[in-house]
């Protein structure tokens, strides 16, 4: 009889899948963000009720402005934080020939 233990299967998972999620963390991929999500959802049912029942903007735009800036802010933050240059004219560059048809 061993001293040691043996690893279950159900340990060994869940030990991989921390180690998984602890590397795309620091990867920089992206993670699902229920909050914004719900944010996002938000925004859309008052600039639709807005626009269709009182004919009128509404602060679902402010709500969408809000989300960019946050997301944005994150963003930055992860990049200054590795130590990667921000390249604002680059980044720019992108979203604008993006946006281009």
């Amino acid at each position: 009889m061993s001293l040691i233990a043996e690893e279950t299967p159900l340990a060994r998972g869940r030990r991989r899948s921390a180690a998984r999620s602890k590397s795309q963390q620091n990867n920089g991929t992206r993670k699902f963000r229920p909050e914004v999500q719900g944010l996002r959802g938000v925004a859309v049912l008052m600039m639709v009720s807005y626009h269709v029942w009182f004919g009128r903007i509404s602060g679902g735009v402010d709500i969408f402005l809000l989300i960019s800036a946050f997301l944005l802010t994150g963003q930055f933050t992860r990049k200054l934080e590795t130590g990667r240059a921000l390249e604002l004219f680059k980044y720019w560059t992108y979203l604008f020939k993006r946006r281009c048809p």
